[in-house]
């Protein structure tokens, strides 16, 4: 099955564009300037009026997922089309520009396909009828699991949610592409479509997407506050409720170190201010099997883990069926063990490759090279039988070329288990097995427990 970048879902809308003067726009109704929606009689009467047609696959959603195809990306396209002139042109331009377009046009539908017309004016002015037609009757039944499972972004179209049809897809697509691994979110498309439908659209974002796209008018109207800053943070705080990536670029925040003898030194030295060390926490998303191959969005957090200094690790130890984990299950030792793995394997991926890079240089008698060749192979052996480099005992002398390797299970590991508010003075069952899964390893360690 194809791995999918984007796959879009939303209306599937052909755009018609003719020339018209102000004297054809007054003489079939035509207000100018604006967008209308139109019934089925007019749409059929309009098209037929218009002259030097140029037709062009379109919809708010169709047309992002054209733009990212054409930058060479593999990207699908879900959304309904009757099986009438217009649909089987949208259908075949839409494959043309190298686009998955997922669903056959329908065979006798039950409306025609949608399309908008664009009468342009010789003053430039747009004035757009359209009429949706077929494309507003996107059931579950259209959404194939195969692809949604397959999106590292699923991104949908809020105008499609006016229809409870349309919502339970849009759950069931969100659902299906988080549980392989990917990432949903949806366009809310306008101020009048947050109004009719805020409720779901809060209810989605809280609990199955991960990005919202909207305008300062949308987003203020979702959270109902003029605040915009109010707005952007409570949808951010939604968005964080439960889903598995929702942390993509890094939270990084510093945390002063305290240390009483810096005010005995301060004092001795009549210094006017103390700067104490400060430590950067920065805040990773977890990774999934076959992160090291470019899973979930795994590229991305292994190269954000590799410019830390050590590495604490966040456990699920509590059991609750409202928040979503992406194995479906919760077990934090095969956690742990998923992240070592992944590492492992990218370390071993990098240490092969920086490895045959360093040949020619060996060969001209270049000590540094030669020392890191070594040091690189000591990790490789260590990796290949089970266990991160971390397990190398390595000299004194060699311990900065070491640090300069910057390979990722180099670093220490704190095991950090989340655990249930009631639990976090004693842990659970789930915690204790961290903690003997940490004292089995042999290394120095940290038992936190904390409720998140």
């Amino acid at each position: 099955m194809t791995q999918y970048e984007v796959v879009g879902i939303g209306n599937a809308v052909v755009d018609v564009i003719s020339h018209a003067d102000d004297a054809f726009l007054q003489d079939n109704g035509i207000e100018k300037g604006i967008m209308q929606l139109i019934e089925r009689d007019r749409a059929e009467n309009l098209y037929a009026t218009m002259q030097d047609r140029l037709q062009t696959p379109g919809g708010s959603v169709a047309n992002t997922i054209a733009g990212i195809g054409a930058l060479g990306l593999p990207t699908a396209f879900i959304g309904r089309v009757n099986d009438d002139d217009l649909g089987q042109f949208y259908a075949k331009a839409m494959t043309d520009i190298g686009i998955d377009f997922v669903n056959a046009p329908v065979t006798g539908g039950e409306n025609p396909t949608s399309r908008c017309m664009i009468f342009v004016t010789p003053d430039g002015e747009r004035s757009l009828n359209t009429y949706l037609g077929i494309s507003t009757g996107l059931t579950s039944d259209d959404v194939p699991q195969a692809v949604a499972s397959s999106a590292k972004l699923m991104f949908l179209e809020g105008y499609l949610f006016d229809h409870d049809a349309g919502k339970t897809a849009f759950r069931e697509a969100a659902r299906a592409a988080t549980a392989g691994g990917g990432m949903a979110g949806i366009a809310i498309s306008d101020p009048f479509c947050v109004e009719r439908h805020r409720d779901d659209f809060l209810a989605l974002i809280e609990n199955d997407l991960g990005y919202v796209i909207g305008n300062e008018a949308e987003i203020r109207a979702l959270w109902e506050t003029d605040d915009l800053e109010d707005a952007l943070t409570r949808t951010a705080a939604a968005q964080a409720a439960n889903f598995p990536f929702c942390t993509i670029e890094p939270n990084v925040g510093e945390v002063a170190v305290p240390d009483a003898r810096l005010d005995k030194l301060a004092e001795i030295a009549k210094s006017k201010s103390i700067i104490p060390t400060r430590m950067t926490f920065v805040d990773i998303a977890g990774l999934v099997k076959g992160a090291s191959k470019g899973e979930g969005l795994g590229n991305q957090f292994l190269a954000n883990i590799r410019e830390t200094d050590a590495i604490a690790h966040v456990l699920r130890c509590f059991e609750d069926g409202d928040v979503t984990h992406v194995e479906g299950r919760v077990d934090p030792v095969a956690d742990a063990e998923t992240i070592d793995t992944e590492l492992m394997l990218a370390d071993l991926e990098s240490i092969e490759k920086r490895r045959a890079g360093l040949v020619r240089k060996i060969k001209g008698n270049d000590k540094d090279a030669a020392q890191q060749d070594r040091l690189l192979a000591l990790a490789q052996a260590a990796i290949e039988a089970g266990n991160p480099a971390r397990v190398v005992d390595v000299d004194e002398d060699d311990r900065k070329a070491w640090r300069m390797l910057q390979l990722l299970t180099t670093k220490p590991v704190l095991y950090v288990c989340n655990v249930g508010e009631a639990e976090a003075a004693e842990g659970n069952a789930l915690s204790a097995k961290v903690g003997e899964m940490a004292e089995a390893q042999g290394n120095a360690h940290v038992l936190s427990l904390i409720h998140i």
